[in-house]
């Protein structure tokens, strides 16, 4: 399978949605109101790409790319559900004793997350603090021609994560943000540190002007 076409096919997936949402929404803000879903695709209140660079377990700094798609608020308009869709590439170099045998090239990790965010200040804010937690599925790739090695690498695997991040709207609409974040993920082989920066539109409930 390759992974890095499958992933272009999901990133282009998640801006197409995102390029399909009212384009009233973006150019205004849009209160919540009681007839618009509060979860879900059409409750849409986010959409960006993330850039950044981890540390993975035996495969040492790995850079990863993604999109994510805000899914609404749950009870309130601070907690929000979230896709996210991650390609990281990670460089091994590892000798196997039972092959005495050195190994150096590229692992992969395509990623789908389900996640929630909860952010600690009202959306108004300039400055929103946030935290992190998600549910993953990772497909992991590589090309080794060694048998303990793609045994490892070549498999899905379940993980979660947590993770700490700073979000900060720009502008006077409030419409743009960046936000960076820090994240421990956990999964079988390929735990991970993971440093992020992402660039979002925001829409809707998360688009209200500074300071209201």
């Amino acid at each position: 399978m390759d992974f890095r076409a499958l992933f272009t096919r999901l990133l282009v997936g998640l801006l197409t949605v995102g390029a399909a949402l009212p384009i009233g929404a973006m150019a205004q803000v849009v209160e919540p109101d009681s007839s618009r879903p509060a979860k879900g695709i059409g409750a849409s209140a986010a959409i960006g790409l993330v850039f950044g660079a981890a540390d993975v377990q035996r495969a040492g700094g790995s850079q990863l790319v993604g999109a994510v798609l805000d899914l609404g608020r749950f009870a309130s308009a601070r907690t929000r559900f979230h896709l996210e869709a991650t390609f990281l590439r990670g460089g091994l170099h590892e000798f196997v004793m039972l092959e005495d045998q050195t190994y150096t090239g590229p692992v992969y990790d395509l990623t789908g997350t389900l996640g929630a965010v909860q952010l600690l200040r009202p959306a108004a804010r300039r400055v929103q603090p946030y935290l992190s937690f998600g549910v993953s599925v990772h497909a992991m790739s590589s090309s080794f021609n060694s048998t303990i090695l793609d045994r490892r690498y070549n498999t899905n695997n379940f993980g979660a994560h947590a993770g700490v991040g700073m979000r900060v709207r720009l502008g006077r609409s409030g419409h743009r943000a960046i936000a960076l974040e820090v994240r421990r993920t956990t999964v079988r082989d390929m735990n991970r540190l993971s440093l992020t920066l992402g660039l979002f539109r925001l829409m809707r409930d998360l688009a209200v002007p500074l300071g209201s």
